[in-house]
Protein backbone atom coordinates (compact mmCIF):
# COMPACT_ATOMS: atom_id res chain seq x y z
CA UNK A 1 0.00 0.00 0.00
CA UNK A 2 1.36 3.50 -0.46
CA UNK A 3 2.86 5.37 2.28
CA UNK A 4 0.19 7.94 2.86
CA UNK A 5 -2.12 4.83 3.27
CA UNK A 6 -0.35 2.93 5.67
CA UNK A 7 -0.25 6.39 7.57
CA UNK A 8 -3.76 6.96 7.72
CA UNK A 9 -4.28 3.17 8.42
CA UNK A 10 -2.38 4.00 11.86
CA UNK A 11 -3.44 7.09 12.47
CA UNK A 12 -6.86 6.00 12.70
CA UNK A 13 -5.83 2.87 14.27
CA UNK A 14 -7.77 0.58 11.31
CA UNK A 15 -4.67 -1.63 11.65
CA UNK A 16 -6.63 -3.20 14.62
CA UNK A 17 -7.81 -6.37 14.52
CA UNK A 18 -11.93 -5.85 14.98
CA UNK A 19 -12.99 -9.81 15.72
CA UNK A 20 -14.61 -8.18 18.55
CA UNK A 21 -17.53 -7.10 16.19
CA UNK A 22 -17.17 -9.89 13.51
CA UNK A 23 -19.64 -11.64 12.25
CA UNK A 24 -22.01 -9.36 14.10
CA UNK A 25 -21.88 -6.72 17.65
CA UNK A 26 -22.38 -8.74 20.81
CA UNK A 27 -26.11 -9.03 21.09
CA UNK A 28 -26.54 -9.66 25.17
CA UNK A 29 -26.27 -7.28 28.18
CA UNK A 30 -25.38 -9.19 31.46
CA UNK A 31 -24.53 -7.24 34.76
CA UNK A 32 -23.92 -8.99 38.03
CA UNK A 33 -25.13 -7.93 41.08
CA UNK A 34 -24.18 -9.34 45.02
CA UNK A 35 -27.31 -9.57 46.73
CA UNK A 36 -26.11 -9.10 50.34
CA UNK A 37 -28.13 -9.79 53.92
CA UNK A 38 -27.52 -7.47 56.89
CA UNK A 39 -27.54 -8.79 60.78
CA UNK A 40 -30.83 -5.58 60.84
CA UNK A 41 -32.55 -7.06 57.65
CA UNK A 42 -31.37 -4.85 55.06
CA UNK A 43 -30.53 -5.74 51.72
CA UNK A 44 -27.58 -4.45 49.79
CA UNK A 45 -25.57 -4.81 46.58
CA UNK A 46 -22.10 -5.14 47.29
CA UNK A 47 -20.94 -6.61 44.26
CA UNK A 48 -17.24 -4.99 43.96
CA UNK A 49 -16.45 -5.02 47.93
CA UNK A 50 -18.43 -1.79 47.78
CA UNK A 51 -22.35 -0.97 49.76
CA UNK A 52 -25.22 0.13 47.35
CA UNK A 53 -28.92 0.03 47.20
CA UNK A 54 -30.01 -3.33 45.97
CA UNK A 55 -31.40 -3.27 42.76
CA UNK A 56 -32.17 -6.25 39.82
CA UNK A 57 -32.53 -3.09 37.32
CA UNK A 58 -29.82 -3.61 34.39
CA UNK A 59 -27.50 -0.66 34.20
CA UNK A 60 -28.87 2.59 33.50
CA UNK A 61 -26.67 3.68 30.24
CA UNK A 62 -26.67 -0.35 29.32
CA UNK A 63 -22.94 -0.49 30.35
CA UNK A 64 -21.05 -2.23 33.61
CA UNK A 65 -17.76 -0.37 34.69
CA UNK A 66 -14.82 -1.92 36.05
CA UNK A 67 -12.16 -0.57 38.29
CA UNK A 68 -9.30 -1.74 35.65
CA UNK A 69 -8.66 -3.92 33.01
CA UNK A 70 -7.53 -7.06 35.39
CA UNK A 71 -10.86 -6.63 37.57
CA UNK A 72 -12.72 -6.49 34.15
CA UNK A 73 -11.15 -9.93 32.67
CA UNK A 74 -11.41 -11.24 36.70
CA UNK A 75 -15.16 -10.56 36.65
CA UNK A 76 -15.41 -12.32 32.68
CA UNK A 77 -14.39 -15.50 34.29
CA UNK A 78 -15.74 -15.49 37.34
CA UNK A 79 -19.19 -16.36 35.33
CA UNK A 80 -17.58 -19.19 33.57
CA UNK A 81 -18.64 -22.53 34.53
CA UNK A 82 -14.67 -23.73 34.02
CA UNK A 83 -14.00 -20.77 36.82
CA UNK A 84 -16.47 -21.80 39.64
CA UNK A 85 -14.26 -22.61 42.28
CA UNK A 86 -13.30 -18.68 42.05
CA UNK A 87 -16.69 -17.87 43.30
CA UNK A 88 -16.01 -18.84 47.24
CA UNK A 89 -13.02 -16.61 47.01
CA UNK A 90 -14.71 -13.86 45.41
CA UNK A 91 -17.59 -13.82 47.74
CA UNK A 92 -15.37 -14.06 51.06
CA UNK A 93 -13.25 -11.07 49.49
CA UNK A 94 -16.19 -9.09 49.21
CA UNK A 95 -17.79 -10.23 52.90
CA UNK A 96 -14.51 -9.27 54.31
CA UNK A 97 -14.39 -5.65 52.01
CA UNK A 98 -18.13 -4.77 53.38
CA UNK A 99 -18.15 -6.03 56.99
CA UNK A 100 -14.78 -4.39 57.53
CA UNK A 101 -15.05 -1.49 60.37
CA UNK A 102 -18.59 -2.14 60.57
CA UNK A 103 -20.42 -3.27 63.64
CA UNK A 104 -24.02 -5.02 65.09
CA UNK A 105 -26.60 -4.99 62.64
CA UNK A 106 -24.51 -3.06 59.57
CA UNK A 107 -22.64 -6.28 59.37
CA UNK A 108 -23.13 -8.70 55.93
CA UNK A 109 -24.10 -11.88 57.24
CA UNK A 110 -24.97 -13.41 53.81
CA UNK A 111 -24.22 -12.82 49.97
CA UNK A 112 -25.50 -14.01 46.84
CA UNK A 113 -23.76 -13.84 43.42
CA UNK A 114 -26.23 -13.37 40.56
CA UNK A 115 -25.80 -13.06 36.89
CA UNK A 116 -28.81 -11.17 34.99
CA UNK A 117 -29.46 -11.84 30.98
CA UNK A 118 -30.90 -9.83 28.49
CA UNK A 119 -31.26 -9.59 25.34
CA UNK A 120 -32.56 -6.45 24.22
CA UNK A 121 -31.05 -6.11 20.37
CA UNK A 122 -33.06 -8.93 19.38
CA UNK A 123 -36.45 -8.61 17.73
CA UNK A 124 -39.07 -10.65 20.00
CA UNK A 125 -36.32 -10.92 23.16
CA UNK A 126 -37.05 -13.51 25.51
CA UNK A 127 -37.55 -12.81 29.10
CA UNK A 128 -34.28 -12.04 30.97
CA UNK A 129 -32.64 -15.00 32.76
CA UNK A 130 -31.18 -14.62 36.00
CA UNK A 131 -28.53 -17.18 37.47
CA UNK A 132 -27.58 -17.42 41.17
CA UNK A 133 -23.91 -18.56 40.86
CA UNK A 134 -22.92 -18.68 44.54
CA UNK A 135 -23.83 -18.18 48.07
CA UNK A 136 -22.00 -17.51 50.95
CA UNK A 137 -22.18 -17.09 54.29
CA UNK A 138 -20.15 -13.93 55.83
CA UNK A 139 -18.31 -14.34 59.16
Amino acid sequence: APQGFRDFAIDTRLEQYWSMFAPNPRDVADWAVMRAKTVDGQVLDVFGGVRRPYSEASPADGRVSYANSKWKKYYERLFLPGYASLRGYYAQWVCRQVNAGVSGGARVTQVTLKLFVEQPFVANPPARTVQELWTQRCR
